[in-house]
């Protein structure tokens, strides 16, 4: 076995040890915000609500059926600038802990 066969075997395993990492480091983002918007839910906190719609809105921008994006970007857009009243916004936010 030559230098340059046990350098390529090297880099394919490191590049694959690499692949899992990312998976993982992909995985622990997407729980997170999960975990994030359950305890802001539970707990009813409109500011944490608010801080984790951006992060939805690039879920389901990057996903493969968007068909939400423009509601959230929607929502998005309703409660982080002055389009609406800050008591409407804290309504929008509000309806968010409603339980069907």
């Amino acid at each position: 076995m030559t230098a340059s066969q046990i350098a390529t075997g090297a880099s394919s395993a490191q590049s694959n040890v690499n692949k899992k990492f990312l998976n993982y480091i992909r995985y622990l983002q997407i729980v997170e915000t999960c975990k994030t918007l359950c305890c802001a839910i539970k707990h009813g906190d409109m500011g944490l609500l608010k801080r984790i719609i951006p992060q939805i809105c690039v879920y389901f921008a990057s996903g493969a059926n968007s068909n939400y994006l423009a509601e959230m970007l929607n929502l998005w857009q309703l409660v982080s600038t002055n389009t609406c009243k800050l008591a409407l916004q804290r309504a929008i936010l509000a309806n968010g802990f409603v339980n069907n």
